[in-house]
């Protein structure tokens, strides 16, 4: 496995393993994808060149994602999904850029 920025090409992929990752709420009561519905693919691509990380498999197939946003200049990790299938491997901790010791890895483009 390894982390690289999501491209345009893996938008539909994210889409369903958020998608997929929701429906396990709903299998336990907590109507998460009946509220919120699908995440629009013009959303995923807002995140596009470098504030979407993809976990892949050696195939390069995303695994899993994590989402950034920024607030008050400072990163916010706005999702963080893994494919059902794959999931407690690990993959989520290695999606998202580690933070360094005293200050932020990511700084906004602002």
């Amino acid at each position: 496995m390894r982390i690289r920025f999501a491209r345009p090409d893996d938008l539909p992929r994210l889409q369903e393993i958020e998608d997929s990752g929701d429906r396990q709420f709903d299998d336990l009561g907590i109507p998460v994808a009946a509220m919120a519905g699908s995440r629009p693919l013009s959303e995923y691509a807002s995140y596009l060149p470098d504030r979407a990380f993809v976990a892949v498999d050696d195939d390069d197939r995303p695994l899993g994602f994590a989402l950034l946003d920024f607030v008050d200049g400072c990163a916010h990790l706005e999702q963080l999904a893994v494919a059902p299938a794959v999931q407690r491997r690990g993959i989520a901790a290695r999606s998202s850029p580690p933070p360094r010791r005293g200050r932020a890895s990511v700084r906004s483009r602002d």
